[in-house]
């Protein structure tokens, strides 16, 4: 007797579960088709969209990202990466990643002239004046 009711309660148990996922499946179809519809909704509205508001969109995403500016290169702003990459952004708003030649050109000092060629004169944390050269070294000035 005992064992009939131990099989009796597991086989309730079982049937109580079983219409328990029949139930999550319902919700999740139910929950898809509304999100189907949501999505095809926001396509059609982007479609719909002129290409001014694209070309709007991308110059606000290139005059904000989330990474911290680390420097300068040639008057753009210069990010780190989430691993460590040092990047720009283009007029689209991509990045654009620096190789080794130009992460030597990355300063984060202050722009103070230019020089006669069109170099930009930066001024370092102690108040030094220097220019960077072609080889990327930062080339001081002597004091006036």
């Amino acid at each position: 007797m005992k064992k009939l009711l131990f099989i009796l309660f597991i086989l309730a148990a079982f049937v109580s579960a079983e219409s328990a996922l029949a139930a999550q499946k319902k919700d999740k179809k139910a929950s898809a088709k509304t999100t189907t519809s949501k999505t095809k909704a926001a396509a059609e509205k982007k479609e719909e969209a002129p290409a001014k508001a694209d070309k709007a969109k991308a110059t606000k995403s290139a005059e904000k990202s989330d990474d911290k500016a680390v420097g300068m290169l040639d008057g753009k702003p210069v990010y780190l990466g989430p691993k460590g990459g040092q990047y720009t952004l283009s007029d689209k708003g991509d990045k654009n990643y620096l190789n080794d030649e130009q992460k030597k050109s990355v300063t984060s000092d202050k722009v103070v002239g230019k020089t006669d060629e069109g170099k930009p004169i930066y001024e370092g944390p102690r108040g030094g004046k220097y220019t960077i050269n072609d080889k990327g070294e930062k080339v001081y000035q002597k004091k006036p």
